[in-house]
C-alpha cells in the first residue's frame, strides 16, 4: 500500500516518493479500498515483534492478585 504519493521533478528526473506499508492479508483491493485506513494500520504494525505471552506462572499470579484486590483479602507484605 502507498500513499502521500508525490511526483518529484529535481536534478535525478522526474520520480515518485511516497509512504510504503507491506503485509499479508486474504482481504480484496475492495475491501482494503473501503478502510484503507485501518488496512494502513495494519500494515504499519505488520512484521513488528509482538510481545510475549505471559508463562503460566505470571498468569496465575495475576489471577490470585485480581481476585484478592475484589475479594478485599490482599495480604499486606510482611517486612
Amino acid at each position: 500500500m502507498a500513499k502521500n504519493i508525490a511526483e518529484i521533478d529535481d536534478e535525478y528526473g522526474k520520480h515518485f516518493e511516497y509512504d510504503e506499508v507491506f503485509f499479508i492479508t486474504g482481504a480484496t483491493k475492495e475491501e482494503i479500498e473501503a478502510d484503507f485506513d485501518t488496512f494502513w494500520e495494519i500494515g504499519v504494525d505488520y512484521g513488528k515483534p509482538q510481545p510475549e505471552p505471559p508463562t503460566w506462572e505470571e498468569s496465575i499470579e495475576a489471577q490470585v492478585m485480581y481476585t484478592a484486590l475484589v475479594t478485599d483479602t490482599l495480604l499486606e507484605e510482611e517486612e
